[in-house]
This record gives C-alpha cells, sequence and structure tokens, in this order.
C-alpha cells in the first residue's frame, strides 16, 4: 500500500516538474518572442517617424512644385501677353515705317529728280555736242538746202536730248529702286510688240504642226518637254527652276516638307524661296540663280534676316534657321553679316536634272513645267521623265484652242 502511495507521489512529483520544465521552456520561448516583437515594434516605430518625415518632405517638395507650376503659369502668360504686346508694337513699328518710307521715297525721288534731271541734262548735253557742231557748220552756210537741213537736224536734237535725258533719269531710278527692293533684280520684263493670234506649239515653239499631227501622245510631251529643258529661259524661269532644285534637294536628302513659298507669291515674297520643316525646326530659305560674274552684296542677307526674325515673332514654338543659297558668290562684306547674323550660307551650287514633271495624285494629271497650272500644283508626286508619269497612270491636261493644243 505504501508502495503504491509513494510511487504515486513520485509520479506526481516527475509530472509536476515536468510541466514547470515545459512551462518554464515556453516562457523562454514566449520572453525571446516578446523581445523580438519589442525590437520589430521599436524598428516599426523608427521606421514610422522616417516615414512620417518622408511624408512631410514630399508634402513640402509638392508644395512647392504646386507653387512653381503656379508662378511658371504667371511667367507663361506674361511671356505670352509681352509676345502679343510686342507683335502689336512691330506690326504698329512697321505700319508706322511703312507709311513714312513712303512719304520718304516720295520726298527723296523729288528731290533725286531735281538733282538727277540736272545730271541727266548735263550728259545729254555733252552727248549732243557732235550734232550742235554739225548744226553750228550748216547754219554758216548761205545755202537754203543747208539751212533747212540745219533746222530738221535742230529738231531730231531737241527729241533726241529729251529721249537720252528721260533715258538716264529712268536708269537713275531704276538703281534707286533696286537699293529698295533687291527682289527686283531676279526680275525681268519681256516686251513682246507681237500682238497677233497663233497657236500655243507656234508661240512656244514647242512642236510643228507636222510633229503634233505624226507623233503619239507619249512623243509629243516628251519632245516638248525636251526642248523646254534646252532652250534659253528667262531669269524668271531660270530662278524658278533653281527653287524647285534647292527644294527637291531638302526633301529628299534632308527630309524637310518644303513649301515652294517664293513661286506661290511672287514678288510678295518678302524674300523667302522655300519653308522647310522638320518637327520644330523650320529653314528660312532664300536662292539666288545670278551670273558668276556678280556679287551678292549684304542687302540680300540683311533682308533675308530681317524676315527670318519676323516668321520667328509670328511662330515663337520653332526653332528657325535662315539659310541663303546662290549660284555665284557673296561680297566678303555679305559674307561678314551672315556669319554675325547667323545666317547659313552655300555659294556655288549648279542647277542639275531633278523630278520636275508634277503628277497629281487627286487628279492622275502630270504637268509640265510650261503647263499653266504647274506653279499651283501641291502635294504632288515628282518624277524625271513623261514616260515614267504616263507608266504611273498619270494623262497630259490638255487646253484646246481650236485644232492647237
Amino acid at each position: 500500500m505504501w508502495i503504491v502511495i509513494v510511487g504515486a507521489i513520485a509520479f506526481i512529483i516527475w509530472l509536476i516538474s515536468a510541466i514547470i520544465k515545459n512551462y518554464s521552456s515556453e516562457n523562454q520561448a514566449l520572453t525571446a518572442k516578446c523581445k523580438n516583437l519589442e525590437k520589430l515594434n521599436e524598428l516599426n516605430e523608427k521606421n514610422i517617424t522616417e516615414l512620417k518625415k518622408d511624408f512631410e518632405k514630399l508634402s513640402t517638395e509638392k508644395q512647392q512644385i504646386v507653387k512653381l507650376q503656379n508662378e511658371l503659369q504667371k511667367e507663361k502668360i506674361e511671356i505670352e501677353n509681352k509676345r502679343k504686346e510686342l507683335l502689336d508694337k512691330y506690326y504698329e513699328k512697321k505700319n508706322t515705317l511703312a507709311s513714312r518710307l513712303k512719304d520718304y521715297e516720295k520726298n527723296f525721288l523729288v528731290e533725286k529728280s531735281q538733282s538727277q534731271k540736272w545730271l541727266a541734262g548735263m550728259i545729254t548735253d555733252f552727248l549732243i555736242l557732235p550734232i550742235d557742231h554739225e548744226i553750228e557748220k550748216l547754219n554758216d552756210s548761205n545755202s537754203q538746202k543747208k539751212w533747212d537741213r540745219a533746222i530738221k537736224i535742230t529738231d531730231l536734237k531737241r527729241d533726241i536730248k529729251q529721249l537720252i535725258e528721260r533715258n538716264k533719269m529712268l536708269e537713275y531710278e531704276l538703281k534707286y529702286l533696286y537699293t529698295l527692293y533687291p527682289e527686283l533684280e531676279d526680275t525681268e520684263i519681256e516686251l513682246n510688240d507681237d500682238t497677233s493670234e497663233v497657236s500655243p506649239l507656234e508661240e512656244t515653239g514647242w512642236l510643228t504642226k507636222e510633229e503634233w499631227e505624226n507623233l503619239s501622245s507619249l512623243e509629243r510631251n516628251e519632245l516638248a518637254y525636251d526642248r523646254y529643258k534646252n532652250r534659253h529661259k528667262t531669269k524668271w524661269q531660270i530662278g524658278r527652276d533653281f527653287e524647285m532644285f534647292v527644294g527637291y534637294k531638302y526633301e529628299s536628302e534632308k527630309k524637310y516638307k518644303i513649301e515652294y513659298h517664293g513661286i506661290k507669291h511672287g514678288l510678295e515674297d518678302l524674300g523667302i524661296d522655300l519653308i522647310g520643316k522638320k518637327q520644330n525646326e523650320t529653314v528660312i530659305i532664300q536662292c539666288k540663280y545670278w551670273s558668276t560674274k556678280k556679287e551678292i552684296h549684304e542687302n540680300h542677307i540683311c533682308q533675308l534676316y530681317g524676315t527670318s526674325i519676323k516668321y520667328q515673332l509670328e511662330h515663337p514654338n520653332e526653332k528657325v534657321i535662315p539659310v541663303f543659297v546662290c549660284h555665284n558668290e557673296l561680297s566678303e562684306v555679305a559674307k561678314t553679316f551672315a556669319k554675325k547674323l547667323g545666317i547659313e550660307v552655300h555659294e556655288n551650287i549648279e542647277l542639275s536634272e531633278y523630278p520636275a514633271i508634277k503628277c497629281n495624285p487627286d487628279s492622275m494629271i502630270y504637268h509640265l513645267p510650261f503647263d499653266l497650272s504647274y506653279d499651283n500644283t501641291e502635294n504632288c508626286v515628282k518624277v524625271m521623265t513623261v514616260a515614267e508619269a504616263e507608266k504611273l497612270g498619270y494623262r497630259r491636261s490638255y487646253k484646246w484652242h481650236g485644232n492647237s493644243l
């Protein structure tokens, strides 16, 4: 009996010690976990503090950015207002200067006409001295026929003097106009006194009547185009061809989208022959195909610079690059001006063959350089030959005049 009791007590003691031991182990584990949790809590509190600081910093930066954006918006509005104000002032001053220039030109021409008239008269007197000498010799004669002849020569002398004087005055005025409007030097006026009505073929000399009747449409157009390319051209035609050539080079090699501004607007182009655009970059190009014996002077450079500044004011978001392309050379002064004004210059550019036939994809009609609608045809495909145009499915546009093309 006692043995059972002692055994039971021993078992109870062992069980209690095992429970205590297990509790102690769990307690230690819990204590370790508590310590770990305390450390994690400290780290979290530290992270939370840092996050709060970062958040406060970001909030402050955001406020600063918003403030800066507001300030930039205000500055943008102010700049836009100033730009509009400058444009208004520019146009106001431009109109004022234009008005003053007209008054100045009027007064200057009056003053010039007086001084030039005197000079022209003096030159005229010098040129007709031989006539005066002949008249004096005839007047000294006792012959009635010679006196009559002297009277006739005197009348002719008066007419000649008036013509010479008028011619000199026109020369002076024309030279003065060249200084005011440099683009006039590119303009050639051709006078034709023949008012008889002829067919366009006979007038232009592209084809004879026999050629027109015996050749096919393709052969006629090819022959006419070949003759156009090889014949003598006016200054205006050469200038237009040179602009087309330069525009083609910028389109094909430099990948600009070209507007043929000079061909489109004529004398109202303000010195801008081509406008090329590529992304936010714009080139303002002036082309000159002059004789290599002539030099280009600084007035042309100044005109291009002025028009490029005007274009920049009207298009403030574009990068504008003025470019001067010429067949001859600039004077040394003009080169200095171009360098100082930031104008890109290309000298001694030769006019070579380029695809000049315009094919209109909308109408499926092609236009040769001497056709009436040629200059007005835009957004077109350009090819080298008539055969190439007709192979692509285009046809020539004809305007009939009776039995003529």
